[in-house]
């Protein structure tokens, strides 16, 4: 059965290597200014995994998700802290992801397993931004190492992590590198069709070339992928049409102005077909990099409260909370967050999780058929209850 495992996750793998269709365009120029702010960040990993303990990290991932679908399905499901959910998933994920690439993985020099991926120089002396923090925080890696455009190498480690986003901050030591990507948001997200192109370890990690693709839909929903319990914070992904290379994780894509679109999600082979990946996008990048630059991790506020996933009508205040100070009651039916409509239990943990502490935010609640619209200043950190 594991074999049957690790040999279809190779081929679905090697699957997302398909071309994208659609007229020739020129971005060699763009490329050639944007290139060298990507690098290679390569993971060592330490060798001795085997199938049994692939098997057994597997089996833990799919019956936690069972778990969680049935509980959906039965309609018994609790609300959690999504901070809760989300630790849970990457735990579970990040033990069966590096058990497979420690059997399958590259070899270095030393004959060791090792992962690339890719990250974007966000300061000349050394700052690196990547999607990929469940693999460089892995207990499974012995060292980092970060090869600039011209193959320089710098030891490197992960100074902060985000587990929510997978975005990690890394240090290159002794880098002083030529070029910065600057993660400040510069256009909106393009309309889908918009040529677009990453930059990619297309043939040999040693060497990075452009690929071309466009913009697909934003979010999960735009190929009717319906898989809620990996929703939550993955509503604002944009889809990128593209060939996805092995290596390639964290990968950044681009206009054909240069602009940074987002990083390709290391889970962009959750998307339901070959050639469809995901990208955190520029926003949310900028969002969680500056926090972990400035305080070392990503603050989110929290209101204190409970509510029923499916209705959500409130179920129960945290005592001394925002959700209290601010008036919400037991039986509020929570109809917007922050002037967006809420249509569901996964969509206001998400809005919340976009949240700072102490941060005003309007709530709008109906209350025995009376809408209310209460202000609420968010709490320093997320519930112990619900959100």
């Amino acid at each position: 059965m594991i074999r049957v495992l690790i040999a279809a996750t190779v081929i679905f793998t090697l699957t997302q290597t398909g071309q994208t269709q659609g007229a020739p365009v020129d971005y060699s120029q763009v490329y050639q200014d944007v290139r060298g702010g990507a690098v290679r960040i390569t993971a060592k990993l330490v060798p001795g995994a085997d199938e049994q303990k692939l098997g057994q990290d597997t089996a833990e991932l799919v019956q936690f998700l069972k778990s969680f679908s049935d509980s959906l399905s039965q309609q018994q499901f609790q609300p959690i802290r999504v901070i809760d959910f989300w630790q849970s998933w990457y735990e579970r994920f990040n033990a069966v992801h590096n058990s497979f690439l420690e059997m399958v993985g590259r070899r270095g020099q030393e004959g060791n397993p090792v992962y690339n991926s890719i990250g974007i120089v966000v300061d000349r002396d050394g700052l690196i931004v990547s999607s990929n923090a469940s693999i460089l925080c892995s207990t499974s890696v012995m060292g980092l190492e970060v090869y600039d455009a011209n193959q320089t190498v710098y030891d490197a480690t992960v100074t902060a992590v985000d587990t929510i986003t997978n975005i990690a901050l890394v240090k290159a030591f002794g880098a002083r590198f030529d070029r910065v990507i600057s993660i400040t948001p510069a256009v909106e997200l393009p309309p889908a069709g918009t040529p677009i192109f990453s930059i990619q370890h297309c043939y040999t990690p040693k060497q990075m070339t452009p690929v071309p693709g466009t913009i697909g839909n934003s979010g999960f929903n735009g190929y009717g992928y319906q898989l809620n319990v990996l929703r939550a914070y993955h509503e604002e992904y944009f889809q990128a049409l593209m060939s996805v290379y092995h290596d390639s994780e964290g990968a950044p894509i681009f206009d054909l102005q240069g602009n940074l679109l987002g990083l390709l999600a290391l889970d962009y082979r959750l998307a339901p077909y070959p050639g469809v990946a995901f990208a955190v996008p520029d926003w949310m990048v900028a969002d969680v990099a500056t926090d972990l630059i400035l305080y070392g991790k990503r603050e989110r506020g929290g209101l204190g409260l409970e509510f029923d996933w499916q209705t959500l009508k409130v179920t129960g205040v945290e005592k001394g909370g925002a959700a209290e100070r601010a008036g919400i009651e037991v039986g509020d039916i929570i109809e917007s967050f922050n002037g967006v409509p809420i249509n569901s239990g996964i969509h206001l943990f998400y809005q919340v999780l976009k949240t700072r502490p102490n941060q005003h935010v309007q709530i709008r609640v109906r209350r025995q058929q009376e809408a209310r619209q209460i202000v609420i200043s968010m709490d320093n950190t997320v519930s112990n209850s619900g959100i």
